[in-house]
């Protein structure tokens, strides 16, 4: 049975474009990010966020009709940020083994340079796909064409359909690492797990010797 979402409106009201309402955007996710790091999602309201962000109630909802909107809005940041962290982990090109450019990627995805643990269990938890569903998409598109084009250009890939080898590594990659963040965050600071993750990509796409 599918879960139906809450009612909600997780839709940003403004969108910043100078420093001074950047500044105040960027302290409001600041601060919601400390609270659900410390306190969890049951202790985020827009009355604390304000007051921890040193901004007004009605400064924040010049930009955010309410706490979802605000916990969607990091949401959003993650998934761009896992996006640079993928490119980052490509642009060695293709010299690199298949496995030298997962033990780059899979590190960084599981640790704190995509962002705090306690954070991410958070949003995981509490916002639906559906929220953030644009981004989402988008992020996943452009993951799944880059690394579509990427094996492309490797002479150490088994012969398949690019785009679809790309779809189900990135997926499935990203739904063991959501699983471990919501079921299990030990894992993603056991060796034994990062390398078993990083097992997953290149038994799938390597070509067999001979």
């Amino acid at each position: 049975m599918s879960r139906r979402a809450p009612r909600h409106d997780a839709t940003p009201r403004r969108t910043p474009r100078r420093g001074p309402s950047l500044h105040i955007v960027g302290a409001i996710l600041e601060s919601a990010t400390r609270i659900l790091s410390r306190e969890g999602y049951a202790s985020l309201t827009t009355n604390r966020i304000a007051d921890l962000a040193g901004v007004s109630i009605g400064s924040l909802y010049q930009y955010f009709p309410g706490k979802q909107a605000v916990i969607a809005a990091l949401a959003r940041q993650l998934e761009y940020r896992a996006l640079e962290i993928f490119a980052t982990a490509l642009a060695g090109g293709v010299r690199r083994s298949l496995r030298a450019v997962a033990s780059a990627l899979i590190p960084a995805l599981a640790g704190e340079q995509l962002g705090d643990l306690a954070t991410r269990r958070e949003i995981l938890s509490h916002v639906p796909r559906s929220w953030t569903r644009e981004v989402s998409d988008e992020v996943d598109a452009m993951v799944t064409s880059a690394l579509a084009a990427h094996l492309d250009e490797r002479a150490d890939v088994r012969e398949g359909n690019r785009t679809m080898m790309a779809f189900v590594i990135v997926r499935a990659v990203e739904a063991v690492l959501e699983a471990a963040v919501t079921q299990n965050p030990e894992l993603l600071k056991d060796e034994e797990f990062l390398n078993e993750l990083v097992e997953l990509p290149v038994r799938y796409l390597r070509a067999e010797p001979g």
